[in-house]
Protein backbone atom coordinates (compact mmCIF):
# COMPACT_ATOMS: atom_id res chain seq x y z
CA UNK A 1 0.00 0.00 0.00
CA UNK A 2 1.43 3.32 -1.05
CA UNK A 3 0.57 6.63 0.50
CA UNK A 4 0.27 9.75 -1.57
CA UNK A 5 2.33 12.66 -0.26
CA UNK A 6 0.29 15.29 1.58
CA UNK A 7 0.25 18.80 0.27
CA UNK A 8 0.88 21.41 2.92
CA UNK A 9 -0.67 24.83 2.57
CA UNK A 10 0.17 27.81 4.68
CA UNK A 11 -2.74 29.95 5.63
CA UNK A 12 -2.74 33.41 4.00
CA UNK A 13 -2.49 35.04 7.47
CA UNK A 14 0.88 33.33 8.06
CA UNK A 15 2.24 34.68 4.79
CA UNK A 16 1.02 38.19 5.58
CA UNK A 17 2.55 38.06 9.10
CA UNK A 18 5.90 36.93 7.69
CA UNK A 19 5.87 39.74 5.13
CA UNK A 20 5.13 42.34 7.83
CA UNK A 21 7.97 41.07 10.05
CA UNK A 22 10.47 41.08 7.20
CA UNK A 23 9.45 44.58 6.13
CA UNK A 24 10.20 45.85 9.67
CA UNK A 25 13.75 44.46 9.60
CA UNK A 26 15.02 47.19 7.31
CA UNK A 27 13.40 50.14 9.08
CA UNK A 28 15.26 52.60 11.26
CA UNK A 29 14.42 52.35 14.97
CA UNK A 30 12.62 55.32 16.47
CA UNK A 31 14.81 57.50 18.67
CA UNK A 32 13.27 58.16 22.06
CA UNK A 33 14.52 61.07 24.15
CA UNK A 34 13.47 60.62 27.78
CA UNK A 35 13.03 63.27 30.44
CA UNK A 36 16.48 62.54 31.87
CA UNK A 37 18.22 65.84 32.35
CA UNK A 38 21.59 67.08 33.50
CA UNK A 39 22.15 70.09 35.74
CA UNK A 40 24.88 72.55 34.79
CA UNK A 41 27.83 72.52 37.16
CA UNK A 42 31.21 71.18 38.17
CA UNK A 43 31.68 67.60 39.40
CA UNK A 44 34.69 66.94 41.59
CA UNK A 45 36.44 64.14 43.41
CA UNK A 46 38.79 64.31 46.39
CA UNK A 47 41.62 61.78 46.56
CA UNK A 48 42.05 59.46 49.51
CA UNK A 49 44.94 61.50 50.92
CA UNK A 50 42.61 64.50 51.45
CA UNK A 51 39.33 62.62 51.90
CA UNK A 52 40.26 61.41 55.38
CA UNK A 53 40.58 64.96 56.74
CA UNK A 54 38.08 66.92 54.61
CA UNK A 55 34.98 68.19 56.35
CA UNK A 56 33.70 70.60 53.67
CA UNK A 57 34.55 72.13 50.30
CA UNK A 58 34.08 75.54 48.70
CA UNK A 59 34.17 76.07 44.95
CA UNK A 60 34.56 79.36 43.12
CA UNK A 61 33.77 79.14 39.40
CA UNK A 62 34.50 82.16 37.19
CA UNK A 63 34.21 83.15 33.53
CA UNK A 64 34.41 86.63 32.06
CA UNK A 65 33.36 89.06 34.79
CA UNK A 66 31.11 86.49 36.50
CA UNK A 67 31.96 84.38 39.55
CA UNK A 68 29.80 81.91 41.48
CA UNK A 69 30.56 80.44 44.92
CA UNK A 70 29.21 77.07 45.99
CA UNK A 71 29.39 74.95 49.16
CA UNK A 72 28.40 71.56 47.74
CA UNK A 73 27.67 68.46 49.74
CA UNK A 74 30.52 65.94 49.68
CA UNK A 75 30.04 62.23 50.17
CA UNK A 76 31.42 58.74 49.55
CA UNK A 77 29.96 56.94 46.53
CA UNK A 78 29.76 53.74 48.55
CA UNK A 79 30.61 52.52 52.04
CA UNK A 80 33.94 51.08 50.90
CA UNK A 81 34.97 54.09 48.75
CA UNK A 82 38.23 55.80 49.65
CA UNK A 83 37.53 59.03 47.75
CA UNK A 84 34.95 61.73 48.28
CA UNK A 85 32.86 63.21 45.49
CA UNK A 86 30.55 66.15 44.99
CA UNK A 87 28.76 68.35 42.48
CA UNK A 88 28.49 72.13 42.52
CA UNK A 89 25.40 73.23 40.59
CA UNK A 90 26.26 76.43 38.72
CA UNK A 91 23.41 78.11 36.84
CA UNK A 92 24.27 79.56 33.43
CA UNK A 93 27.62 77.75 33.27
CA UNK A 94 28.97 78.46 29.77
CA UNK A 95 30.40 75.99 27.29
CA UNK A 96 34.17 76.59 27.17
CA UNK A 97 36.97 77.47 29.57
CA UNK A 98 36.12 78.44 33.16
CA UNK A 99 38.33 79.02 36.17
CA UNK A 100 37.66 76.64 39.09
CA UNK A 101 39.11 77.14 42.56
CA UNK A 102 38.52 74.48 45.20
CA UNK A 103 39.27 75.04 48.86
CA UNK A 104 38.97 72.15 51.32
CA UNK A 105 38.41 72.57 55.06
CA UNK A 106 38.77 70.12 57.93
CA UNK A 107 36.10 69.49 60.58
CA UNK A 108 37.15 72.66 62.47
CA UNK A 109 36.92 74.78 59.26
CA UNK A 110 40.69 75.16 58.95
CA UNK A 111 41.86 75.32 55.34
CA UNK A 112 43.74 72.14 54.34
CA UNK A 113 43.93 72.54 50.54
CA UNK A 114 43.41 75.23 47.92
CA UNK A 115 44.18 75.29 44.20
CA UNK A 116 42.82 76.79 41.00
CA UNK A 117 42.81 75.51 37.42
CA UNK A 118 41.09 76.05 34.08
CA UNK A 119 38.36 73.55 33.25
CA UNK A 120 36.93 72.96 29.77
CA UNK A 121 33.15 72.62 30.13
CA UNK A 122 30.79 71.12 27.54
CA UNK A 123 27.13 70.31 27.07
CA UNK A 124 26.10 66.83 28.19
CA UNK A 125 23.93 64.33 26.31
CA UNK A 126 22.37 62.04 28.96
CA UNK A 127 20.00 60.55 26.35
CA UNK A 128 22.72 60.07 23.73
CA UNK A 129 24.00 62.25 20.88
CA UNK A 130 20.75 61.87 18.89
CA UNK A 131 18.84 63.85 21.56
CA UNK A 132 19.10 67.52 22.58
CA UNK A 133 21.97 68.72 24.76
CA UNK A 134 21.39 69.25 28.47
CA UNK A 135 23.37 71.08 31.17
CA UNK A 136 26.94 72.22 30.60
CA UNK A 137 29.36 70.41 32.91
CA UNK A 138 33.02 70.02 33.71
CA UNK A 139 34.98 68.14 36.33
CA UNK A 140 38.15 68.25 38.39
CA UNK A 141 39.93 66.02 40.85
CA UNK A 142 41.75 67.09 43.99
CA UNK A 143 45.02 65.15 43.98
CA UNK A 144 47.98 65.30 46.37
CA UNK A 145 49.11 68.85 45.69
CA UNK A 146 46.94 70.21 42.86
CA UNK A 147 43.68 70.15 40.92
CA UNK A 148 43.62 67.92 37.84
CA UNK A 149 41.07 68.31 35.06
CA UNK A 150 39.18 65.15 34.13
CA UNK A 151 36.93 65.93 31.15
CA UNK A 152 35.52 66.47 28.57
Amino acid sequence: MEFAPMKTRLPISALVATAVLLAGCGSTPEIVCTAIGADPGIAFSISQSHAETTGSAELEVCWGDTCHDAWPEIYKRSDDATELTGFAAIADLPDGDVSVKITLFDAENAEIFSDETTVKTAATYPNGPECPAEGVQGSVSVQETKLVTERP
